[in-house]
């Protein structure tokens, strides 16, 4: 108890330190999949999705100059991920561990990374032992304090007051000599007489309970005894603050939870006071970094929060907040769903990355009928809304988690238009996910594709659906895995309707329009049909993507994908343009990027084939000096 406070003294005196060395901070509690680690790590260092987070991470991690420590907070979960992917809320009793491969593969993870990346130092905390045999281990044992230690602590706690030893050996064996437990208790009085006093003023049979159930229960469970004594010293209004903090995943500050339950019976100014007062009594941990003061809660201080909140007493407090906190996140989605969609994307993806864990508490809320008709109903409908950007932010397998769990709730209302909403949005990650050349989507992903689109069509075909996003993103998807099979005429039939959807929607859905021209150039390029791909690219996408994304991603995506049109057609000046402005852009926005290094690769063999050697040397030993740095692939990833 208390090695997280410590790890993070000391990850932030390092950083204050040595400017040249680089934190990363992961609480593994928070880990409910393998692919989730990565790209926690990943997003610290890098600020951009990525389609395989593992191998970028590994290289990224191996090619730098300089020190990055990994901080692996109560790594102990990590072990048992697969048991607590089936409990609610993803908690885990002592009774229900089990080995988890899950675990094993994170574990096996960092063994690469301390093997390629000699700069990185792990500095991991955990209950339980975790050897890693790649690493040099140097072991800080938490003991407890001894009654001189403690009454040490109490000193510092209660500064113009005496401290009786015999007393203050009596509250440390309370508190199993625990310093955080000891601090947490001490704190909640003015001094050590009123904490022994209160105890003396109860009855007999009351103190004596009080003591008997402390001394026997298990080490485990001394430390809810304690936090159960310090929520009774809270007044009603600080009880309801905390159980409403306990909500909140990750990080926040007090300005975002007074944003978050702005809708609440509390008023802001109420919980920023009790947000102050339970940081000062240790129930709630605080984090100032710079000029930034941000707040965690511990995991059995949350665990607490869950359980008490059951009770009647605080049944109407758990649902007017959680009605708070959906409401909120599902606002957040959409409005970052449109900054995605403009010239903000940067922005965009940070917003989201920040409140990830905030965002899957909504998953897990939906999947475990803890949300109501009309709430449940809402959720589905924002995630489908917003799939197109969770597709690009989130890991596959966390994606697919998220909307199978909305599939099966679908399956279990009996929705059927949401039921294909899922599907649709199922069936697009299979096609962003694969990056197969030459149009990123190989036979096998267009087999599974195309499964959940046919789906979604004869159910939006069943139920006359003519109009709306996910129709006509079900269409064009289904029309490129039409498109592999050969299938051209029923492919350009199901763009053509998703076009004429998109044009029906107006402004609004500027850009999804330029992504359905961009299938229809897809089924063209595949059909050969490059003049006609370079038509629709350069008339019809092109355009929205520079008046309304500018300097984006995306933008570079369509100028690459026109160069390998012009490339195909051996018009090669047109081809050396284009992906020469693809390439500016990845390197301004994307950096040491696969993109980038896969336009450097494409303009090397435009030069080449205009026989001009000197340039095209120089692009192929940039590509590959950018491959060494940030691929595992190797050159292969870029054979034609």
């Amino acid at each position: 108890m208390g090695k997280t406070t410590v790890a993070i003294k000391v990850a932030n005196d390092i950083l204050n330190s040595d400017v040249r060395t680089v934190v990363i901070y992961v609480n593994c509690r928070n880990i409910k999949l393998f692919d989730d680690f990565a790209k926690e790590v990943l997003q610290q260092v890098y600020h951009f999705p990525v389609e395989n987070p593992i191998a970028e991470l590994k290289n990224r991690l191996k090619s730098q100059d300089f020190y990055t420590i990994l901080v692996l907070d109560n790594l102990e979960f990590i072990l048992y991920l697969d048991d607590r992917m089936q409990l609610p809320g993803n908690e885990l009793s002592l009774q229900q561990k089990s080995p988890s491969e899950e675990g094993s593969k994170i574990k096996n993870l960092i063994n690469e990374i301390l093997m390629v990346a000699s700069k990185v130092k792990l500095l991991v905390t955990s209950s339980e032992k975790v050897c890693f045999p790649e690493a040099g281990r140097e072991i800080l044992h938490l003991s407890s304090f001894t009654p001189e230690e403690s009454i040490n602590l109490l000193r510092k706690v209660w500064k113009d007051g005496q401290v009786d030893t015999t007393q203050a050996h009596d509250l440390s064996e309370i508190c199993s000599g625990i310093p955080l437990i000891l601090y947490t208790l001490a704190s909640s009085h003015r001094n050590l007489r009123s904490l022994l006093e209160e105890m003396n003023s109860s009855t007999p049979q009351e103190k004596f309970d009080f003591l008997a159930k402390i001394q026997t229960v298990s080490a485990d469970k001394k430390i809810d005894v304690c936090i159960d004594h310090c929520f009774e010293r809270l007044v009603s209004i600080e009880k309801c603050a905390l159980i409403r903090f306990a909500l909140l995943r990750g990080r926040f500050s007090l300005s975002e939870a007074m944003k978050i339950f702005q809708s609440t019976e509390m008023s802001a100014s109420q919980l920023r006071r009790c947000g102050l007062e339970l940081s000062k009594r240790s129930l709630l941990e605080e984090h100032i970094i710079g000029d930034e003061c941000s707040y965690t809660l511990l995991r059995v201080i949350r665990d607490y929060c869950e359980t008490k909140a059951m009770e009647q007493e605080f049944c109407e407090v758990i649902l007017d907040a959680r009605r708070a906190f959906i409401l909120h996140f599902l606002t957040f989605l959409e409005d970052i769903f449109k900054m995605f969609l403009s010239q903000n994307a940067s922005e965009a993806i940070a917003a989201f990355q920040k409140d990830e864990a905030n965002v899957m508490q909504l998953v897990e809320w939906c999947r475990n009928g803890q949300m109501d008709e009309d709430q449940t109903g809402k959720c589905i409908d924002v995630f489908n809304n917003v799939a197109e950007l969770l597709a690009k932010m989130m890991a596959k397998a966390k994606f697919k988690f998220a909307f199978e769990s909305l599939r099966t709730r679908c399956e279990q209302m009996e929705d059927q238009t949401r039921l294909s909403d899922c599907l649709t949005s199922l069936g697009m990650k299979e096609v962003f996910s694969c990056s197969c050349p030459p149009i990123g989507l190989c036979a096998s992903a267009a087999e599974r594709a195309k499964e959940y689109f046919t789906r979604a069509d004869q159910i939006q075909d069943n139920l006359g659906v003519r109009t709306g996003n996910s129709r006509a993103q079900c269409l064009a998807k289904l029309g490129r895995c039409l498109a592999k099979e050969g299938y051209f005429e029923e492919a350009n039939e199901k763009v053509q309707q998703a076009i004429n959807i998109r044009w029906a929607q107006g402004e609004d859905d500027i850009v999804m329009l330029g992504a359905t021209f961009n299938d229809q150039g897809v089924i063209l390029s595949l059909e050969e049909n490059h003049e006609q791909a370079i038509e629709v690219r350069e008339d019809q996408t092109l355009p929205i993507y520079r008046r309304t994304l500018g300097e984006h991603p995306f933008t570079a995506t369509i100028l690459n994908n026109l160069s390998n049109n012009y490339y195909a057609l051996r018009k090669y000046n047109d081809a050396e343009r284009c992906s020469k402005e693809a390439l500016e852009i990845r390197l301004k926005l994307l950096k040491d990027h696969r993109d980038t290094a896969k336009s450097l690769f494409d303009l090397a063999m435009v030069h080449k084939m205009k026989e001009e050697f000197g340039p095209a040397k120089d692009c192929l030993e940039r590509c590959e000096a950018m491959q060494k740095k940030i691929l595992d692939e190797g050159n292969d990833a870029f054979k034609r």
